[in-house]
């Protein structure tokens, strides 16, 4: 995907997991925004907190200080490192492997479709006690004056909230939703990874320099197309991961992906599998746009420090002689 050069698997990795984790400093705004506005509506007897995505991030910063915004920024740095490890950081080393990058002839989009599908269900199981933790985190209320929409599991941190969990629900309530949590990465990572890789190769094969801006053109276009894909999954996921659980680690709103989705179409319609689409592009748009063009421009740093190396090194051999 990038120009000729490739890396290395654990080059391909660290970069992968370093660059979103920093991007999410930017977009854990509107995650939170979305998480609200995915839950509202859950408890009819409440009616609606925020009229919009904007309004609940308006509301969130004056009613609840402007560190609401970053509620669950601890577990989503983790999510974000432990997910693209393997979503980002394995697709082009796995692509690699079943389609040769020195054939002469591009990968086909279900190749790519294949591989994005398989990385991102690999990287949503390896995330998942920490994406269960900052959707808790992130609905969390405590401020009087502060809305509050869903279950309030009143932790008081990421710590606190994993400790929690593992010793009401024991060690496999880490994993609650995670099939659910797989099959929305297995669609969102599927269709970003190929749309992105694809539009990349298109632009770069036009005669495009291979510089941040088209990074960040093509993450941004790609994830217009991900939140299409997956914000029912998505919605369905928030309400599961966030309601209050029985003694013996059973939901007491939802038993599963299905059931969920049975519930909240039949009380909300099937319109409400779009609940924080607004919000939820407002953050996945900026925050791709930013992860790929963080790791573009990582990749091509460490190259230039490779040439630098092997320049000097050269000087070097060449002094001796």
């Amino acid at each position: 995907m990038e120009s000729n050069r490739t890396l290395s698997v654990y080059e391909s990795a660290v970069i992968s997991a370093i660059a979103p984790a920093i991007a999410v400093f930017f977009s854990n705004p509107f995650d939170v925004a979305k998480v609200r506005m995915q839950l509202q509506g859950e408890n009819q007897a409440v009616g609606r907190a925020y009229k919009h995505s904007f309004d609940c991030i308006y509301k969130m910063g004056s009613q609840e200080g402007f560190h609401a915004l970053y509620k669950g920024i601890v577990p989503a740095v983790f999510r974000e490192a432990s997910k693209n490890l393997f979503r980002i950081g394995m697709f082009e080393p796995i692509l690699n492997t079943i389609h040769n990058p020195n054939s002469g002839t591009s990968a086909p989009a279900w190749k790519r479709m294949v591989v994005g599908c398989l990385c991102g269900a690999m990287g949503a199981l390896s995330c998942n006690p920490f994406e269960l933790a900052k959707t808790r985190l992130q609905s969390s209320v405590k401020s009087v004056a502060g809305a509050k929409v869903g279950f309030q599991h009143g932790y008081t941190g990421l710590w606190d909230a994993l400790r929690s969990i593992v010793k009401r629900d024991g060690f496999s309530g880490l994993y609650r939703g995670s099939t659910m949590s797989m099959t929305r990465s297995l669609v969102g990572s599927g269709s970003n990874m190929t749309i992105y890789s694809l539009t990349k190769e298109s632009m770069l094969r036009r005669g495009y320099a291979d510089v941040a801006w088209v990074d960040t053109g093509c993450g941004f276009f790609s994830a217009f197309w991900s939140v299409i894909c997956m914000n029912p999954i998505d919605t369905l996921r928030t309400r599961y991961y966030n309601q209050p659980t029985f003694p013996d680690g059973r939901g007491q709103l939802y038993s599963s992906g299905f059931d969920a989705f049975r519930k909240v179409t039949k009380a909300e319609g099937y319109s409400a599998l779009y609940k924080g689409f607004v919000s939820h592009f407002l953050r996945i748009g900026p925050h791709f746009a930013l992860s790929f063009c963080f790791i573009g421009i990582l990749r091509r740093q460490y190259w230039a420090y490779q040439d630098y190396r092997e320049n000097r090194s050269s000087i070097k051999r060449l002094s001796l002689n």
